[in-house]
């Protein structure tokens, strides 16, 4: 006899996501908009790693989804971020092509790795 809380819970199991990292950038920064040297080394280095993507998204200034040269920082991963800037919206979206390490950068805008005022080739 199959449990009618069986039959409820199995599609919502099977549609379970991988997490996805949301993030305002300026709630990782200093009084002075530097990385904060007051997190751990593994909040230091996701913290650097979404500055460069912050960096590299705003320099080519892409509206959809582009390799910005930059690696998955997934332990064992060797794939390729995308990212998306969305200006209007002051996010940018990034995934790896490999793996499911993704997520969404918000307050970007004004911070020192925000290239949007440059010239875009």
């Amino acid at each position: 006899m199959i449990n009618t809380f069986q039959i409820i819970l199995a599609p919502i199991i099977f549609l379970k996501q991988p997490p996805m990292y949301i993030t305002n950038i300026t709630h990782l920064l200093d009084e002075n908009g530097n990385i904060a040297a007051g997190m751990n080394v593994s909040g230091r280095k996701m913290a650097s790693f979404l500055a460069m993507i912050i960096d590299h998204s705003t320099l080519q200034g892409e509206e959809e989804m582009t390799d910005i040269d930059i690696r998955c920082n997934k332990r064992g991963c060797h794939g390729a971020i995308l990212a998306e800037v969305n200006r209007s919206e002051n996010t940018i979206y990034w995934g790896c092509t490999d793996c499911d390490h993704e997520g969404m950068i918000s307050e970007w805008k004004g911070s020192k790795w925000d290239n949007g005022n440059r010239c875009h080739t």
